[in-house]
């Protein structure tokens, strides 16, 4: 058995130790035994294979319970393809006047101070300039599995 000792107090009162199952903590040693910090920094082509390993870590956690570290991956997975905003022809989701909606990207360019502003083309045909804080999400061209919907769709539960 192991011994989990608590890390925090709830309601002002220490919680006790108490022993888990072998059974039940050895699913959780693979993801504690591997190095997966050294993955941050990824190239666009690894992002196709790091993008589907995290989604599936994120799940096999979340199957185990462990919502936390299940949160942490998927957001890592994310953070992967929807932040690739400057692809030209790429889709985003953009704020417009306080609601939603989908843009595609027809050219990026820097200012000066190396802010990057977007010219972006809505559905309905209107032409505009825009700001990074304006972007919601990017949403990724490549995802034929439909991952990243799937990665939100989880993390809504």
């Amino acid at each position: 058995k192991f011994l989990i000792a608590p890390m925090f107090y709830v309601g002002g009162l220490e919680l006790k130790e108490c022993e888990a199952a072998v059974s039940d903590v050895m699913p959780l040693l693979a993801f504690e035994q591997g190095d997966h910090a050294q993955d941050i920094s990824v190239s666009t082509q690894d992002m196709d294979t790091l993008v589907p390993k995290y989604k599936d870590y994120g799940d096999q956690l979340l199957r185990l319970n462990d919502y936390t570290c299940a949160i942490s991956y998927y957001e890592a997975a994310l953070h992967f393809v929807s932040s690739k905003f400057d692809d030209i022809g790429g889709t985003l989701i953009v704020k417009k006047k306080g609601h939603s909606v989908v843009a595609e990207v027809d050219y990026v360019e820097n200012d000066e101070k190396n802010n990057s502003h977007y010219d972006v083309t809505y559905l309905s045909g209107e032409e505009a300039t825009i700001t990074q804080k304006e972007i919601l999400l990017a949403v990724w061209a490549k995802d034929v599995t439909l991952l990243q919907p799937r990665i939100l769709l989880n993390l809504s539960r």
